[in-house]
């Protein structure tokens, strides 16, 4: 929902010129549909505005005025609630914002070429640290909106050093703790004091669910608090590269790919058994650090298997997760469905990946590619790419079987199964003759069908599978 705030700084991004009308008034429209996250946060996670013009920005709201469609009074900024919805306090009708200085209100299309005659952001003199705590103070809330000039200023008991990385809630430093002399990774919340209560739930469940977790594939969890309004915790720092990045670069031999989808899946596991799915495993989430090993990261999406629908931060129905490495229960919004096994099917999309070098779904739209991840079964891995074994087929796509239950159960299982691939022994997952993917396939519809279409289906199935076809296929892996 749009706030005063949220109004005076669609007013002045447009005075100024700052973002294209178009994509401003594609944030606002992101901003209705999402219903909860301030517009100033969504252009700095969009990267339309710097933190640092977000802070200017806010400051220059003050001088904002908003009249009343309705009785036509005009009110200050500081008369109003800034987080509170735009209506009118004395009559409850709809306001609209306007410069101190300018006759009418202001909008990205109907702007008068004197109204962006304004200072620029720039111009706006920057935060000052607060003298009175002393030199290694940092800024408040207020002042550090987004973080960016935490870098080479003292915070808590960290000294900040350099910016790593930034996502949709959050900004990730590297940090020296002097005391202990060691340096962590610091993750910061974007938007200070000005993000909304479901943010600061969400990020600080992400940091309670990781403090949870101890095991040598998750970065750990070393303190968690709130600075001068910005919320933070600090965790390892891992010394290498995100996978995301490997992947685009280069091709990764086999036997190396399966390591790192070993590690993942024994970290998915640890968090498994302590009741914590990840929710949203893609490359970009695993670090791989100097030695080789596989570090699984960013838990804002995870969730508690036990969490009663109270405590959940997600709403019924929604879509969780990054789309073209979602399992078909999350593509499809049936959040019930969402667990263990829907990590699973995210990490063998990633195995997948890494072995081709190309996505096992892909769609022009969301919807094409959401209808692909629940209808469509991927052709086998070594139909992609030479050098994979039938057992790895096996292993990747029973990871990628569309029902949670055809999948391992957990992270463990498909770890186990990695690992006795990568020992020569023989794995627990079997390739599929074409009248059993027939069959799985017809019961997937079944799901989706009615029970005469779903019956017809499954007659006409059988009928169309040829003789013969049903015969298990010789191979190095166990039977089940």
């Amino acid at each position: 929902m749009q706030s005063f705030l949220d109004m005076a700084l669609a007013l002045l991004v447009a005075e100024r010129r700052l973002v294209e009308p178009a994509a401003l008034q594609e944030c606002i429209l992101e901003q209705r549909r999402r219903s909860g996250e301030p517009l100033g946060q969504l252009l700095v996670r969009r990267r339309l505005v710097a933190p640092r013009d977000l802070l200017a920005l806010t400051r220059a709201a003050r001088a904002v005025v908003f009249v009343c469609a309705t009785c036509r009074g005009a009110m200050a900024y500081g008369e109003v609630d800034p987080r509170a919805p735009p209506r009118c306090p004395r009559c409850g009708g709809r306001v609209a914002a306007r410069s101190a200085s300018g006759p009418t209100p202001a909008t990205p299309a109907s702007r008068s070429p004197s109204s962006t005659e304004t200072l620029p952001v720039e111009d706006s003199p920057r935060p000052r640290a607060d003298t009175r705590r002393g030199p290694s103070s940092a800024p408040s809330g207020s002042a550090l909106r987004g973080g960016a000039s935490l870098i080479g200023r003292r915070f808590g008991p960290y000294e900040v050093l350099r910016e790593l990385g930034r996502g949709g809630m959050g900004v990730v430093y590297e940090a020296r703790q002097a005391r202990l002399e060691r340096r962590v990774a610091l993750k910061v919340l974007l938007g200070g004091d000005l993000s909304s209560a479901h943010h600061v739930a969400r990020f600080q469940r992400e940091a309670e669910l990781a403090a949870r977790l101890k095991h040598p594939n998750i970065a750990r969890i070393h303190d968690v608090g709130v600075v001068d309004g910005l919320h933070y915790y600090a965790m390892d720092l891992i010394e290498g590269r995100p996978l995301a990045d490997l992947l685009r670069e280069s091709a990764i031999e086999v036997h190396r790919a399966v390591e790192i989808a070993r590690d993942a899946a024994r970290a998915l596991g640890h968090a498994h058994r302590l009741g914590v799915v990840h929710r949203d495993v893609k490359p970009g989430n695993i670090l791989v650090d100097e030695g080789g090993r596989a570090v699984v990261t960013d838990f804002g999406l995870a969730r508690e298997l036990d969490a009663d629908a109270a405590a959940r931060l997600t709403r019924s129905g929604a879509q969780v997760g990054t789309p073209r490495y979602m399992s078909p229960e999350q593509a499809g919004g049936r959040d019930d469905e969402v667990g263990p096994a829907s990590d699973v099917f995210g990490l063998g999309v990633v195995l997948y990946e890494l072995l081709t070098r190309r996505p096992p779904f892909s769609g022009s739209d969301l919807g094409e590619l959401t209808r692909r991840i629940s209808e469509d079964d991927p052709p086998p891995p070594s139909r992609c790419a030479r050098g994979i074994p039938p057992p790895l087929d096996a292993v990747v796509l029973e990871a990628l079987a569309k029902r949670p239950e055809d999948r391992y159960p957990s992270g463990a299982e498909f770890a186990d199964d990695l690992e006795r691939f990568l020992r020569g022994e023989p794995v627990l997952a079997r390739a599929r003759s074409p009248l059993e993917r027939s069959w799985r396939w017809l019961r997937s519809r079944a799901l989706l069908a009615g029970g005469s279409l779903a019956g017809g289906l499954l007659v006409a199935g059988l009928l169309l599978v040829p003789a013969g076809l049903g015969r298990s296929v010789p191979g190095e892996s166990a039977p089940k």
